[in-house]
């Protein structure tokens, strides 16, 4: 007899029923904790079990099972049974680089037991996608399983392996996704020993490479983000982990200049380290051809100078010029030879660099490259600069920016427009300056690296302080410093060096001696001796203007002693000048030292015909004009 009842009947279960009608079945899905209720969770079974572990340690590990209840609970036994970590959460975090332990390990063998062999080949292919890098939609687990119809793909084995629970959606991130601890046991059964590749991985992976490079992307000239070229990175993430180290390589040839230009050096630093072997010193190599292996050891050595890596810089560039030269690989001999000329100008032995240059100048007029020979001449004019010839620094990059027109390359027309406004702003022609700027303003963005904009900025800057114009010239000292923090957060440093920034930046004299000391202290770690003077020649005159002379005298002469061993010449003009001046004020400097200054600084300014010399000349015909300035 049948009777109407409001009874319920709960059913737990690691699958959805199959078999009951939709009508009668109201189904829960349980997720995993949130933080805080997995950390209270981990809480109670560190005072019950004794386990030593801070609450960053129990939040790390709750992250690392994604909050799973009954995972969290079987870790947190194990570290306390185990004698290897003895209660301690830390050690476990340190040792175990993998999630399953042997009893998750059999609770997911029950499921995947019972999925069919299609299900089971589509989830251990899914496995190589890295969903937390970049969604996966129906398009990319298609791509895995081109054996099988839509249809059959999308109605039998995504929904099995949904129903399942193996396989989620997350309408959030409009991806599926894989719980980490289904994906490991999903990839081990892929690839067993990580260090072997078996040809059912390399199958998958060749298959991710395919799908991501099958993805359309904008035309170059739109790219502004990494976000913007990501199915590229996936690409060559896919051929690595397949082996393919000339697909890998082609996936990010293309880009290289994009992420230069943009300062993504570090990003730039670990797509390329993949494509070289660990012993790579001792003539090995991953990719096919030794010039694609040149070009890779160079892009590598690119990257470090900018990252203030200057030793293995040189050993990349130097070993990229060794096969270039083996192999009779005229391009990638000039290249090398140009960026070891920019390393050491970024290092300020200016002599050192324009022996690379010259050389490399030779071979890249042989093969008729003016694309080198233009970024040759804008390196020599940029060394002329820092030794203070300004007026051969002016006329080398003129010849640059005439082969730049003539070859129709913008990105080199852009630095040397850029510089040659602050070459003029130096000499004081403020109407030149600002003819070369207007121009490179003309220039559209998306030839102008992130840098290249910052130093417009700060040169900007400069010349409105030069003329006067101090409330417009703070404006762009502010935008210009913003760029700066930028360019330091993609470069992975605290802040990238600039030339041009000085006191005159910061609101505040205690945020110019924060700023300046950080600036010091960073060109002391990587070895930048120009910078590393400058910073100390602001200092010296920030603490002149807070009325510290002695404090004072001791930065400039720290910073005049720097730029004499580089060989700058200008600025060691500069410091010698702001030696007289401060000795002056302090009062008990012997007059013949503060002569031998100004004679010192004079006979520069003559032999390089520096603006500097009617400063000071001024200062030694009437010291007692300094008094007026600083009274």
């Amino acid at each position: 007899m049948e009777t109407e009842h409001q009874s319920k009947v709960i059913f737990t279960s690691r699958e959805s029923l199959a078999d009951l009608s939709n009508i009668a079945l109201r189904e829960l899905p349980l997720k995993g904790l949130e933080r805080e209720a997995a950390v209270n969770l981990l809480e109670s079974y560190q005072r019950c079990l004794n386990l030593t572990a801070s609450s960053e340690e129990l939040a790390q590990l709750a992250e690392r099972y994604q909050g799973h209840p009954k995972a969290l609970e079987i870790v947190a036994t194990l570290i306390k049974d185990d004698r290897k970590f003895n209660g301690n959460v830390c050690k476990f975090l340190g040792d175990r680089q993998w999630l399953l332990i042997n009893t998750l390990d059999r609770l997911i063998d029950e499921v995947f037991i019972r999925v069919s062999a299609l299900e089971r080949t589509c989830l251990t292919r899914i496995s190589v996608y890295q969903t937390s890098e970049y969604p996966l939609n129906t398009a990319g687990i298609a791509a895995q399983m081109p054996e099988v119809s839509d249809y059959e793909l999308e109605e039998s084995i995504i929904q099995g392996l949904r129903r399942r629970q193996l396989l989620d959606y997350d309408d959030n991130m409009e991806s599926y996704q894989m719980h980490p601890l289904i994906q490991e046991k999903a990839y081990r059964l892929l690839r067993p020993h990580p260090k072997n590749v078996t040809p059912e991985s390399r199958l998958a992976n060749r298959q991710a490479y395919g799908y991501f490079l099958s993805i359309p992307l904008k035309p170059h000239t739109e790219w502004q983000e990494t976000e913007d070229i990501k199915p590229l990175f996936r690409a060559h993430y896919h051929a690595c982990c397949a082996e393919d180290w000339d697909e890998g390589a082609g996936a990010i040839f293309g880009c290289y200049n994009f992420l230069r230009l943009g300062f993504y050096f570090q990003f730039l630093k670990a797509l390329y380290i993949k494509l070289i072997p660990t012993d790579w010193k001792n003539g090995k190599q991953l990719v096919t051809s030794s010039e694609i292996h040149a070009d890779i050891l160079l892009c590598l050595g690119v990257a470090c100078i900018y990252l203030g890596e200057y030793q293995i810089a040189n050993e990349y560039l130097s070993h990229s010029l060794s096969v270039s030269r083996q192999i009779g690989y005229c391009k990638g001999e000039a290249s090398s030879l140009c960026s070891l000329g920019d390393l050491y100008l970024e290092t300020t032995n200016c002599q050192v660099s324009l022996e690379y240059l010259k050389q490399s100048l030779l071979v890249a007029r042989k093969i008729e490259n003016r694309f080198i020979e233009c970024q040759v001449m804008i390196y020599e004019g940029a060394n002329q600069y820092y030794l203070g010839n300004i007026y051969l620094a002016i006329e080398i990059y003129q010849k640059a920016l005439q082969i730049a027109r003539q070859i129709n390359c913008r990105e080199k027309q852009v630095s040397c427009l850029k510089d040659l406004g602050l070459f003029y702003n130096d000499l004081g022609d403020y109407t030149s300056a600002f003819n070369y700027i207007n121009e490179y303003l003309s220039i559209p963005d998306c030839y102008k690296g992130t840098r290249s904009q910052e130093e417009l900025q700060i040169y900007l800057a400069n010349i409105y302080f030069n003329k006067g114009e101090e409330s417009t010239a703070k404006t762009i000292a502010k935008k210009a410093l913003e760029i700066e923090a930028k360019l330091g957060k993609k470069s992975g440093t605290d802040a990238f060096i600039s030339l041009g920034i000085n006191y005159n930046f910061f609101e505040t004299y205690q945020e110019s001696i924060k700023y300046f000391h950080k600036r010091l202290e960073r060109s002391q770690k990587i070895g930048t001796r120009f910078d590393e003077a400058w910073a100390l020649y602001q200092l010296g005159i920030i603490h002149q203007k807070l009325g510290n002379p002695n404090s004072s005298l001791e930065y400039f002469y720290k910073s005049f002693s720097i730029f004499q061993e580089i060989g700058t010449r200008a600025y060691e003009a500069k410091a010698l000048l702001a030696l007289a001046q401060i000795s002056h004020i302090i009062n008990t400097i012997p007059q013949e030292t503060i002569q031998d200054y100004c004679d010192r600084a004079e006979q520069i300014c003559i032999e390089l015909n520096l603006p500097l010399l009617a400063e000071v000349q001024k200062f030694k015909t009437n010291p007692a004009s300094i008094d007026n300035e600083h009274s």
